[in-house]
């Protein structure tokens, strides 16, 4: 499993034989990075990871003999990172303030230029 629920995007097999607290829920699960297209600067992410253990019936020890095949949670991470006020304030001034000037100083252009035919 991606995300940091294994009932979250695996096979019924696993679904049906983990043992947690609560259900799936893809706001508190899924991996994700937002991105910015231009720069492809990381603007927020998280990265969710979870490590279960296998747990199977074992006839030779009598810790193991009632047992039902099942996955148990061992560790669980989450990961997020974003970037600051200051920073997003500092990429919109640099990046998409020129970018903006320059998509308009080009219609400005296109329609002078019509005018002046």
């Amino acid at each position: 499993s991606s995300g940091i629920n294994a009932e979250y995007g695996t096979d019924m097999r696993v679904q049906n034989n983990v043992t947690m607290d609560r259900g799936p829920n893809k706001t508190l699960d899924e991996t994700y990075v937002c991105i910015e297209p231009n720069t492809g600067v990381v603007i927020d992410g998280h990265k969710r990871v979870q490590i279960n253990i296998e747990i199977q019936h074992f006839n030779v020890t009598g810790v193991l003999n009632h047992v039902y095949p099942s996955f148990i949670p061992i560790i669980a991470v989450d990961e997020h990172g974003s970037i600051t006020q200051d920073l997003a304030a500092k990429l919109r001034s640099t990046l998409l303030t020129p970018l903006a000037l320059i998509h308009y100083g080009y219609w400005v252009l296109v329609f002078t230029r019509s005018i002046l035919k």
